[in-house]
């Protein structure tokens, strides 16, 4: 798997306004997947994810927030 590209590819997507992408580069910052680990951008990106998709509030729930 690449996780370089797919980070890439959520980040031009979130660019987008497309909600999903946000949740999943965040989880890509909370995991360190193609990224230096970074909590609290993992959280920002969740944050965002779930301002405009309630589902993804899931993550914060997950992660104590």
């Amino acid at each position: 798997q690449d996780y370089n590209e797919a980070v890439r590819l959520y980040r031009e997507a979130a660019q987008r306004g497309i909600p999903a992408s946000k949740y999943h580069l965040g989880y890509c910052y909370e995991n360190g997947l193609g990224v230096d680990k970074d909590m609290d951008q993992a959280v920002k990106l969740y944050r965002e994810s779930a301002d405009a998709e309630p589902r993804s509030a899931q993550a914060l729930k997950r992660l104590g927030y």
